[in-house]
């Protein structure tokens, strides 16, 4: 959770620098991508052999027309070892994610515990940055529902209550009064149609401020 608030941190300061410094930045971190990549993970290290790819030789973002283009088929079916860097032994020390497979079979990523503070982090970021103060109780209609509490939410910090967006509208708005949350976020038509069900009529629940 430290490095969650480090990289949160880090992305609202990089909104108010300059463009050549953020460009700069950005070069950087995609040298050594992909220097990383080709030496440290099967799969790209044997794609860009096979395709003449040199990465000491990349120096900006012009110079990604020199990558091969990767279909998500030639990810389904490779090895998983083939995907993880040799900096881990195996995919149980990682943080597997799939997608929902909606438009075939799902896709399944690994990641480290850092990257998924940085995740955190960039969830988080727009809010802040449109008006979420840190001490503000958001209400959040969406269909994940994990309703652990976190430790800074003891201390009165980023405090969310989570309800189905599928509930019934007795649910929602039972929840939407006790929470009594100065924000509120979730799919539009959660929100709409929410909204329409209440109406005009009178309820027991602070006016949010912001809604998302």
């Amino acid at each position: 959770m430290h490095n969650k608030f480090l990289s949160l941190w880090s992305m609202m300061r990089n909104e108010r620098r300059n463009l050549r410094d953020l460009r700069s930045a950005r070069d950087a971190k995609l040298r050594r991508l992909i220097r990383y990549a080709s030496r440290h993970v099967p799969f790209y290290r044997k794609l860009f052999e096979a395709h003449g790819v040199q990465p000491d030789a990349f120096r900006t973002v012009k110079d990604l027309k020199q990558l091969p283009i990767i279909d998500k088929a030639q990810l389904q079916t490779r090895h998983t070892n083939d995907v993880i860097s040799d900096d881990y032994g195996s995919s149980d020390e990682l943080i597997m994610l799939s997608t929902s497979g909606s438009s075939g079979m799902p896709l399944e990523i690994y990641i480290d515990r850092d990257y998924e503070a940085i995740r955190k982090a960039q969830s988080l970021r727009p809010y802040l940055t449109n008006g979420r103060r840190i001490t503000d109780r958001a209400l959040y209609f969406t269909g994940h529902t994990d309703q652990r509490t976190k430790w800074f939410e003891h201390l009165g910090l980023l405090r969310e209550t989570r309800i189905d967006s599928s509930a019934d509208h007795a649910t929602q708005r039972q929840a939407f009064e006790q929470a009594q949350a100065q924000i509120i976020q979730g799919y539009p038509s959660a929100l709409a149609s929410l909204a329409t069900d209440i109406g005009d009529e009178s309820i027991r629940a602070t006016k949010p401020r912001i809604v998302f």
